[in-house]
């Protein structure tokens, strides 16, 4: 983790370096130039002081930092991307003999940072207001009257996280009247300790009849696994790591470690061995959607994943669509369901610009 944090802010502030001094060089005047210099060296050191400093400077000085330098961090793909197509442009046409043209025009720069800066605010206030939206799925195998079971992935609940915001999820859930809450890894995120099992009570609200049940993430492996399984079993969640639970005598819950666990010494086992030789459906709860294809051979009705966030801002959709066969939405693999959600809360910047967040209220019956 150590290594990753290191190369993580080497290539965060390079890239702040780069895009904030090829964004100034269209400023003439020079007083102008230096303001907003020192504006963007705020912004790019913002992040990683005020996560240092917790204990050390007030918390509420602390936790300006840390949403200054998210705000930063999600301007920093539009003001790094068409710096970078610029000099591309002009490597080029330097290398075929041609004059490379000025370093920058400033109109176009002032246009393009204007845009840059309405698309951010406008995924701040998205990233705020989940949707919900709803799937009917038929299970053959499911007997009975329907099952309505909410989704829910990708919270990423730490100690800067909205009480707010985590009570209008849950207030969210809670009006959809489900029977089962399913929720799909990465629940919660940063560092353990008192602040975070404080932010993390208000998941207590998740209630149901048949009960809520989650499979790890990614960050809860980074975060300590076994202290995050801690923190989610005393909120009432059910926790399923390899592990399965049979709901009413009608379908089985099966919760994956993550494909990451092997790398902290959890090699997570074969999905064959953990489905039941009845006759009932099953739901796998599967964080990374990197093994749909693994369920649909051992036979699972439906898989529920989350992990990639749609790419959370824009471009990086266009990553995440690359990495993954799913990375959002519903699609049948022979019999099996898969659903990959673009997740309710966010990594990072407090900002959607590439989907809408969402819960998933999913109605399963067998016609």
């Amino acid at each position: 983790m150590r290594w990753f944090i290191a190369v993580f802010i080497t290539v965060y502030l390079g890239l702040s370096s780069y895009g904030a001094l090829r964004w100034t060089s269209t400023i003439s005047s020079n007083p102008l130039r230096r303001t907003v210099l020192g504006l963007a060296a705020l912004g790019a050191l913002a992040l990683p002081i005020g996560r240092a400093a917790s204990g050390v400077i007030p918390e509420a000085a602390r936790h300006g930092l840390v949403q200054i330098g998210e705000i930063w961090m999600a301007l920093l793909p539009a003001l790094v991307i068409p710096a970078l197509i610029w000099d591309l442009f002009r490597l080029i046409t330097c290398l075929l003999g041609k004059s490379p043209g000025p370093r920058a025009n400033g109109r176009i720069f002032l246009v393009w940072t204007a845009a840059s800066i309405l698309m951010v605010t406008a995924g701040a206030v998205n990233a705020r207001f989940p949707a919900v939206r709803h799937l009917k799925l038929e299970i053959p195998e499911l007997s009975g009257p329907p099952i309505r079971a909410v989704l829910l992935t990708d919270l990423h609940v730490d100690s800067e996280t909205s009480r707010t915001w985590l009570k209008r999820v849950t207030d969210s859930v809670r009006e959809l009247s489900p029977d089962v809450i399913l929720m799909a890894g990465d629940i919660l995120d940063g560092s353990d300790g008192p602040a975070l099992e404080k932010a993390a009570a208000g998941l207590a609200e998740l209630k149901a009849p048949m009960g809520t049940y989650a499979c790890p993430g990614n960050h809860e492996y980074y975060l300590g696994i076994d202290g995050a399984r801690t923190i989610m079993e005393s909120n009432g969640i059910t926790v399923l790591m390899d592990d399965r639970n049979q709901l009413d005598h009608r379908l089985w819950i099966i919760g994956r470690e993550d494909v990451q666990s092997a790398r902290m010494g959890r090699p997570r086992a074969p999905l064959a061995s953990l489905i039941p030789d009845d006759d009932l459906p099953t739901i796998v709860l599967d964080h990374t959607p990197s093994s749909i294809e693994e369920s649909r051979e051992a036979g699972a009705s439906l898989v529920l994943s989350g992990h990639t966030h749609h790419g959370q801002t824009f471009p990086f959709q266009f990553v995440t669509s690359a990495l993954f066969d799913l990375d959002w939405g519903l699609k049948r693999y022979g019999e099996t369901w898969a659903y990959v959600s673009c997740g309710v809360g966010v990594w990072g910047p407090p900002i959607r610009t590439s989907s809408r967040p969402e819960l998933v209220l999913l109605e399963l019956s067998e016609r």
